[in-house]
């Protein structure tokens, strides 16, 4: 798995600097990439982790909408228990990350032909409202009740897996069928049984028995004679074992709390960026090309995607074996969803609500009327402002939609097809709640276009291929693909959909990940300290008074107001190009020295820049918060805070890798400062000179209150750490002194060296250029700002980096 020091380079691109082998690359951030990520990282393995959206977690992340934050998919939560099936916990504790969660008091309620049937965690109070809902049938629910609790204890239980059963060594199953053999012999028998045969054993009522029909239908999307019977006792026992639960902050805070794990591991995550082909040679798997062409290599490559994806975009046909394509497009894709994002005034929302509440419009099959309102804020009401509530509502959508990517989407038929479903959705909630409309203060729509464009999930189907009987559990794609190298996880892999489902499948790819890398895989321990927090839900904290000192608590608190905006204007405002929203969302975390490194991967004096930027800095005049608030969100003050917080953690840890290449970078302020560090994370060997006997240029004359001389020091000895050599004392009069052999030499002394550049081409906004040598900053664009110098001195190292190798 190691790859030796001559295999790997640097690239600069526009978001930052990775690298062109790794040694493993994961595609995807879903709750199942992301694990993998993290997990390989924690064993010291180079990870690149690559996500098309801006955003990580797949459909466990957050639309922020006027402070208002909804969750887009993951809402109700399994597997943060003491007990039953419990992979997050597993998971948190492995990784050694905390997390705060919120335990529902019921798991939902289910308005089922007039009866109201609440589902709660505790088991036996579950079958006695059951049975207190069908109270002629009460015999039949405790018998099958009976059955099915002593099958989950005695066979699924018993086996405490957590990781997918085709991933578990051989020897290791072995011994768990010494161990358990009924069970391990009753898990197979019930792998290919129709729940619908368990169930008639006992359940003789036909409206009994559409319940639990539609119970299957609610939990996998499929009918009773559909499901495997192991994954309904799972289903119907489980979740009154383990628990239900919402992460704190929102289900972005989950996700954003694995990726801190992995950053923290030295991992790396790339946004906005889509992996167009994972790369085969000789059989194997050595990396992905990413849609403008980048490559990058990997050791292994483990890739959170559809089955359709893989078969059908990801890996060329001429690779494939035959008949996998066409069995991958035979199989049937759980029912697509239409979701609707409302805010509302409290007032909508009638007293004794629970948090879950599932309207049933038919009892027979799946029906588009079938509406689950997930109304996360009367468990934490610190994902909505004051006096109102978040409202999250998923229905089938079974009738195709087009592709976010043909010319109907977005048409005039496409809009109005989405605002009669919006009108007939709210017309449904109305039955329930019938003053929504007039109360409704944010409303967003999103059909299963718009899931499969931010999520790749084809057509909008968010749990992969149906769990059918004839495509369920061991049919599906296992981690182990038909290529060496190439590891699959997901929900349409073993374990299917469902956040505990697709955990365990990140487990299982990143044990195959380390099997092949001669490293101890992870598996089912006792641990010292539990990771997982059980708190109560409460309203936000009032900001932070701009006179207030900072501390996590506030930062967090501030970075919270970020929107998440799809194209944020202060990104685009900021001279520097830096992602703002991700280093928010990352503050909001906790992940502080992942928000620095964030900066750090497009401007390494991010701290200087975010106290001279100040005060009105740009990117706060675009910040979209003052659109609907009384300002906009502190972005300056948290990035130097976040900046000297992080201290030498906020810098990439990893060494580049040298090349033989040279570079002189004449001039040692913004620009030159720049420029070197970006040239020297690329591997080259950097000199940067300046008059002055200390690097800094204009920098150094500036008075502390404008730029605390702390705050100076700890950004120019970050650079100079990236392996520059600085030569002070010398002046642009001694360019004669510079060696002929120089690839590259670099002129951003300032004003005092506009002749030297007189001759050279423009080549781009604030840089210079003449056959190998170039110029940037403040000597080709006169008077400008630290950040507008910064940028400078990054495009020219970013130019000077493409430069072919010279003649020698």
């Amino acid at each position: 798995m190691a790859h030796s020091r001559k295999e790997r380079g640097i690239r600069l691109l526009a978001e930052g600097v990775i690298r062109d082998r790794y040694d493993v690359v994961v595609v995807g951030s879903g709750l199942s990439s992301l694990t993998a990520a993290a997990l390989v990282a924690r064993h010291g393995l180079s990870t690149l982790l690559i996500e098309h959206h801006y955003l990580p977690g797949g459909m466990c992340t957050t639309l922020r909408r006027k402070g208002f934050s909804f969750d887009t998919g993951t809402a109700l939560m399994y597997g943060f228990g003491e007990r039953g099936v419990n992979p997050h916990r597993f998971l948190m504790n492995e990784l050694e990350a905390d997390v705060d969660v919120i335990e529902h008091e019921a798991l939902l309620r289910m308005h089922f032909n007039g009866r109201p049937i609440v589902f709660w965690p505790d088991y036996d109070r579950f079958v006695a409202e059951l049975c207190a809902a069908f109270p002629k049938q009460a015999d039949e629910v405790r018998g099958l009740y009976s059955y099915l609790h002593k099958l989950y204890t005695n066979v699924i239980a018993s086996q405490q897996m957590v990781v997918p059963p085709t991933e578990i060594p051989p020897q290791e199953n072995l011994k768990k069928l010494l161990r358990h053999p009924a069970a391990m012999l009753a898990s197979l028998r019930m792998l290919s049984l129709p729940a619908e045969k368990v169930l008639r054993r006992f359940v003789k009522d036909p409206e009994l028995m559409a319940f639990f029909d539609k119970l299957c239908s609610v939990y996998v999307y499929c009918t009773a004679a559909e499901t495997p019977a192991i994954l309904a006792a799972t289903m119907f026992v489980d979740n009154h074992v383990g628990g239900a639960y919402y992460p704190a902050r929102s289900p972005q805070v989950y996700s954003s709390t694995l990726e801190k794990a992995l950053e923290d591991a030295g991992g790396q995550a790339l946004y906005g960026r889509r992996v167009d082909e994972i790369l085969i040679e000789n059989g194997a798997a050595t990396g992905v090309r990413l849609e403008d062409g980048t490559v990058i290599h990997a050791g292994a490559t483990v890739a959170g995607v559809t089955v359709w994806n893989l078969y059908g975009k990801l890996i060329r046909p001429e690779f494939q074996k035959p008949g996998r394509a066409e069995r991958a497009k035979g199989l049937v894709p759980t029912y697509a969803s239409l979701v609707l994002y409302i805010g509302v005034k409290a007032e909508a929302i009638p007293p004794g609500t629970l948090p879950v509440e599932m309207l049933i419009a038919d009892i027979k099959g799946v029906n588009p009327g079938d509406l689950t309102l997930y109304i996360s804020s009367l468990d934490d009401p610190s994902i909505c402002p004051p006096g109102t509530h978040v409202i999250t509502t998923i229905a089938p959508s079974p009738k195709p939609w087009p592709s976010p990517w043909s010319k109907a989407y977005r048409s005039s038929t496409y809009r109005e097809r989405k605002a009669a479903a919006v009108e007939r959705t709210l017309d449904q909630i109305e039955t329930r709640f019938p003053s929504l409309r007039k109360n409704i203060l944010v409303l967003e729509a999103g059909t299963p276009a718009t899931i499969e464009r931010y999520t790749l999930k084809n057509g909008g189907a968010v749990g992969g291929p149906r769990q059918a009987i004839g495509q369920q559990l061991m049919r599906r794609l296992h981690a182990q693909s038909d290529w060496p190298n190439l590891f699959l996880c997901g929900d349409s892999t073993v374990m299917g959909m469902g956040t505990p489902a697709v955990t365990v499948s990140g487990i299982g790819a990143a044990n195959l990940v380390l099997r092949a890398a001669g490293l101890a895989e992870y598996g089912r321990r006792a641990f010292e300290r539990q990771r997982v927090h059980i708190v109560r839900g409460k309203p936000l904290d009032p900001l932070p008074a701009p006179d207030e000192s900072l501390d996590p608590p506030r930062v967090g608190r501030l970075a919270r107001e970020c929107q998440y905006c799809e194209a944020p204007g202060c990104t685009r405002a900021c001279p520097a190009g830096n992602d703002m929203r991700n280093v928010m969302r990352r503050i909001e975390a906790g992940n502080f020295a992942g928000a620095a490194r964030a900066l750090r991967q497009t401007n390494p004096l991010a701290e200087v820049c975010a106290h001279l930027c100040r005060p009105n800095p740009t990117c706060e005049r675009r910040c979209l918060r003052k659109s609907f608030a009384d300002g906009p969100v502190r972005i300056a003050e948290l990035e130097a805070w976040v900046c000297r917080e992080a201290a030498e953690r906020g810098w990439p840890g990893d060494t580049p890798e040298s090349t033989p290449r040279q570079a002189a970078v004449v001039g040692a302020g913004p620009a030159g400062l720049s420029c070197a560090y970006f040239l020297a994370r690329a591997g080259w060997k950097v000199t940067l000179r300046d008059a002055r006997p200390e690097p800094g240029g204009s920098l150094l004359d500036l008075d502390p209150a404008a730029l605390p001389r702390d705050a100076r020091t700890r950004d120019i000895s970050g650079v100079i750490r990236a392996g520059i050599v600085f030569s002070g004392n010398a002046g642009v009069a001694d360019l004669a002194e510079l060696p002929q052999s120089l690839d590259a030499l670099v002129i951003a002394a300032g004003r005092e060296a506009t002749t030297l550049v007189s001759g050279f081409d423009p080549a781009g906004d604030g840089l210079k250029v003449k056959d190998r040598m170039f110029a940037c900053g403040s000597v080709v664009r006169g008077a400008c700002s630290a950040v507008e110098a910064v940028a400078d001195g990054r495009n020219a190292a970013m130019f000077v980096a493409r430069l072919p190798d010279a003649a020698r």
